[in-house]
Formats: structure tokens, sequence, C-alpha cells
């Protein structure tokens, strides 16, 4: 399979780009952006890196809306 239809299949199987942010994240706001465990992630910094973006978040991004969730069902009461 040529390069180009390789980088075009992994795109599709990203959930949704990382969306671009103009400033950088505060320490303390970093969790509430990012999800490091996510499968994807790497590909997400890797492409934000090639952007010469200033920072990114996964906010929009469905695995993180379900770690968020998944996060949410596991706090103590």
């Amino acid at each position: 399979m040529p390069a180009k239809r390789i980088r075009r299949f992994e795109t599709l199987l990203m959930p949704s780009p990382a969306k671009e942010l103009q400033k950088e994240l505060r320490y303390g706001n970093v969790d509430v952006h990012r999800y490091f465990d996510c499968p994807h992630y790497q590909k997400c910094l890797e492409e934000a890196g090639k952007k010469y973006w200033v920072s990114f978040s996964c906010r929009n991004c469905p695995e993180f809306r379900k770690y968020k969730k998944m996060q949410g069902a596991t706090k103590p009461r």
C-alpha cells in the first residue's frame, strides 16, 4: 500500500483530530484537555508538532469523552 494511502487510512482510524489551542495549557489544566493513555495520543501529538501548534486539546474526541465518563463513574462518593 502506498505511503499516502497508509497515512490516510491511519487518519481515518483516529476518532477525531485534536483541536488546536492558541495558548499553552497551564499545568493545572492539562488533565482537563488531555488523555495521555489514549491509543491515538501519540498520533495527535505528532500531528500538532508537524503543524507547529502552540498546544492542543483532546476534548472534542469521542475517546476523551468516554475516558472522562469512565473516570467520573469510578470516583468515590
